[in-house]
């Protein structure tokens, strides 16, 4: 049987979905500013990569 929904409860729902809508524009921020540190490494010659965790990656990319 479905319930009618009460305002308390959308109150809920609208409170949860923007949170994590500002959750997500969080995440958002945080990969452009890793985009932005790497572009910055990659410009200065400075950037190392992770020669394990490449070719665990490409391991299992080729395994699938």
């Amino acid at each position: 049987m479905i319930k009618k929904v009460q305002l308390n409860n959308y109150a809920f729902i609208q409170t949860n979905y923007n949170k994590n809508e500002n959750l997500s524009e969080v995440n958002k921020t945080e990969k452009i500013s890793k985009v932005e540190e790497i572009k910055k490494a990659l410009e200065n010659g400075t950037y190392k990569i992770d020669i394990h965790k490449t070719a665990i990656a490409m391991a299992k990319a080729l395994m699938k």
